[in-house]
């Protein structure tokens, strides 16, 4: 068992019947987890799946760029068509566009 603080994911990703969970300046822990039951377990206010593949962690959103999450690293999440009005009506609420 992996004791894992919820402020240091920055987002998981979906791997068939495994997940990869993405850490803060850690390395991935992968565990044999749906993503359906894993999004059930996290607060919906602070985590919000964006793909079929991914969730996010929504404090370490640095970029949305095209309807594509940057982090810091350039790393790149699409959101998909199944997300994009959840997740607009997020960044529309909190935050302010430059």
């Amino acid at each position: 068992m992996v004791r894992i603080n919820l402020n240091d994911i920055r987002y998981i990703e979906g791997m068939k019947e495994y997940v990869r969970i993405h850490l803060t300046n850690l390395k991935p822990v992968m565990t044999l987890l749906s993503m359906k039951a894993l999004e059930a377990k996290l607060p919906s206010e602070k985590f919000m799946r964006v793909h079929r593949s991914y969730i996010v962690n929504l404090g370490k959103i640095t970029t949305v760029e095209r309807f594509r999450i940057v982090f810091d690293d350039k790393l790149c999440i699409p959101v998909s068509d199944n997300y994009k009005e959840e997740f607009h009506n997020f960044i529309d609420k909190n935050f302010m566009g430059l």
